[in-house]
C-alpha cells in the first residue's frame, strides 16, 4: 500500500496565494476592460464582470466590485453620466486594487473611472453610423420633404415628464401673438435601452396617420454628452430618413449633433428653439399676408383715385352731353307733335268716310237678311205641316203593327204555357215512379251510415256498422270488405 503524498490544505494554499498577491493589493492600477454584466445591490454596491476580447475570442475575465462609498464619489464627479459609463458593452478605464479572499477568490475593487476611453469609443461608433448613413444616401433624404408655410398640426415624440417637453408646450401656448397651435404627444423614453424601440414604434404609428400632421418633433431637453448616445442610433436615423413627413429635432445639446439630428429635416439645439421655429412660420406667413395686404391696399387706393378722376370726367361729359341731347330732343318732340297733329287730322277724316260707307253697307245687309228670314219662315211653316201629316200616318201604321204583335205574343204565350203544363205532368209521373217506396218495391235498398245515405264504396271502412233499408224492414251489418267490382 502506497503512502499518502505530502499535501497542504486548500485554505493554506489560498493563504499562500494571498501572500504572493499582497504587493499588488496595495497598489492602485489602471485597467481597461469591457463590462459584460453589472448588478446593483440594495445596499448600493455594484458588482461587475469584466472581460477582454480579441474579436470573438475571450482573452481574460475577472469579477469586480464598486463599493457604495466609491460609487458615491464617482457619481459626484460624473452625475447622470455614471449610468451611461457603467453600462453593459462599454469599454471603460478603471482604477482599482487587487483583492484576494481565501473563500471568495480574487476581485478587483474599483475606486475611480476615466470616461475618456468610453467617450472615444462612443464617438468612433457615432462616426461609423454617420458614414453608413452617408453611404446609403440617407443623410439628406428627409430634408427633401415639403414643409407647410404654416406649421399647425404637430406630432411630438417625447416623455411627458421631460422638462424639454414642458418648455416646448409652454413656449407654443404662451406666445405673445396669440397663435393657436395643436400638437399630439406620442410618449417614448428619452434615455435608456428602450429609446430605439419606443421612438421607432411611435414613428410608425404617426406614419400610419400621416394625413393628420404637418411635421414630427422629437424633443428631450438638456443632458450630458453621454445622454446623447441614445440618439446616435442607426435604426432611428434610417427610420427618420424614410419618414413621409418632415422631422424636427430638439434633443437639447448646444455643441454636439447626434445622428438623429443629422438625418432630420431641421435640427435645432433645444425644444424651445423648435417652438420658435414653428412660431416663426406663423410670423413669416403673417408678415407676408400683411405685406400683401398693404400692397393690395395701396393698389386699391390708387385704383380708387383713378376711378374717381375718371368718374368726374364722365360726370362732366354726361352733364354737357345730356344738356345738348335735351335741347335736340325738345326740337325733335316739337316737330313730332306737329306731324302727329296733322296726321291725326287726316286719319279722322279718313275714318269718317269709312264710317259712312260701313253704315250704308250695314243697311243693305240688314234689308237682305230681313228678306231672307221671311223666305226661310215660309219654308219652315210648309215643312212643319208636312211633318205633322207624316207623323200621324206613321203613328197609325205603328199602332196596327203593335196590335198584331200583341196578338202573336198572346198566342205564343198560351202555347208555351200549355207545353210547360205537359212537361210538369210528365215530371210528376217520373217523380212518383222514383219515390223510395216504389224503388224498394222494385227490389232496391238504401245503405246508411250514421243516418246518412252511402253512394260510393269509398265512404265506408272495414269494421264500420251500417244500416240497410229494405221494402219491409232495416238490417244492421258490419263492413268486412270494400273492394270495387
Amino acid at each position: 500500500m502506497s503512502s499518502t503524498p505530502k499535501y497542504i490544505l486548500l485554505s493554506e494554499l489560498n493563504l499562500l496565494v494571498k501572500q504572493q498577491l499582497h504587493p499588488l493589493s496595495v497598489q492602485r492600477i489602471w485597467v481597461m476592460a469591457e463590462i459584460t454584466t453589472i448588478k446593483t445591490s440594495g445596499n448600493g454596491h455594484a458588482y461587475l464582470e469584466l472581460v477582454e476580447k480579441s474579436g470573438n475570442q475571450l482573452l481574460a475575465k475577472s469579477q469586480a466590485v464598486i463599493w457604495h462609498g466609491n460609487m458615491m464619489n464617482i457619481r459626484r464627479l460624473y452625475g447622470t453620466d455614471t449610468d451611461h459609463l457603467l453600462q453593459r458593452g462599454n469599454t471603460v478605464l478603471f482604477r482599482c486594487q487587487l483583492s484576494y479572499h481565501e473563500v471568495y477568490g480574487m476581485k478587483l475593487n474599483i475606486s475611480e473611472i476615466d470616461p475618456s476611453v468610453t467617450l472615444g469609443r462612443l464617438e468612433a461608433q457615432r462616426l461609423e453610423i454617420i458614414k453608413r448613413l452617408q453611404q446609403e444616401a440617407l443623410l439628406d433624404l428627409n430634408k427633401q420633404q415639403k414643409i407647410p408655410l404654416v406649421i399647425q398640426k404637430i406630432a411630438v415624440i417625447s416623455s411627458p415628464t421631460a422638462a424639454g417637453y414642458g418648455d416646448f408646450v409652454a413656449h407654443l401656448q404662451q406666445n405673445p401673438w396669440g397663435y393657436r397651435i395643436h400638437h399630439t404627444l406620442f410618449q417614448a423614453s428619452m434615455q435608456g435601452d428602450q429609446v430605439e424601440k419606443e421612438v421607432i414604434t411611435q414613428l410608425k404609428v404617426i406614419a400610419h396617420h400621416k394625413e393628420r400632421y404637418d411635421v414630427v418633433v422629437i424633443i428631450r431637453g438638456g443632458g450630458s454628452k453621454l445622454d446623447l448616445q441614445y440618439f446616435n442610433n442607426y435604426n432611428i436615423g434610417k427610420t427618420i430618413a424614410h419618414f413621409p413627413l418632415p422631422v424636427l429635432t430638439g434633443i437639447g445639446h448646444q455643441q454636439d449633433e447626434s445622428t438623429t439630428d443629422l438625418v432630420a429635416f431641421q435640427s435645432l439645439k433645444t425644444p424651445t428653439a423648435v417652438a420658435e421655429y414653428i412660431l416663426h412660420s406663423f410670423i413669416t406667413f403673417e408678415s407676408q399676408l400683411l405685406e400683401q395686404f398693404e400692397t393690395i391696399k395701396h393698389n386699391s387706393q390708387y385704383q380708387l383715385h383713378q376711378a374717381k378722376l375718371h368718374l368726374q370726367q364722365l360726370k362732366n361729359e354726361v352733364f354737357y352731353g345730356s344738356k345738348q341731347i335735351v335741347q335736340q330732343t325738345d326740337q325733335q318732340l316739337l316737330l313730332l307733335k306737329m306731324q302727329l297733329k296733322q296726321l291725326a287730322k287726316q286719319q279722322i277724316q279718313t275714318a269718317q268716310v269709312q264710317f259712312q260707307q260701313l253704315t250704308h253697307q250695314y243697311l243693305n245687309i240688314r234689308h237682305q237678311v230681313s228678306n231672307r228670314l221671311q223666305k226661310e219662315q215660309y219654308q219652315l211653316n210648309t215643312i212643319s205641316i208636312q211633318l205633322s201629316n207624316q207623323s200621324q200616318f206613321q203613328l197609325q201604321t205603328k199602332q196596327i203593327i203593335l196590335e198584331q204583335t200583341k196578338q202573336q205574343l198572346i198566342q205564343q204565350s198560351k202555347f208555351k204555357i200549355q207545353k210547360a203544363k205537359q212537361q210538369i205532368h210528365h215530371w210528376q209521373q217520373v217523380f212518383q215512379w222514383t219515390e223510395i217506396e216504389r224503388l224498394l218495391d222494385r227490389g232496391f235498398s238504401i245503405v246508411r251510415k250514421d243516418g246518412q245515405s252511402i253512394k260510393k264504396i269509398e265512404e265506408l271502412s272495414i269494421g264500420e256498422t251500417i244500416e240497410i233499408q229494405l221494402q219491409n224492414g232495416i238490417i244492421e251489418a258490419q263492413v268486412i270488405n270494400t273492394q270495387k267490382r
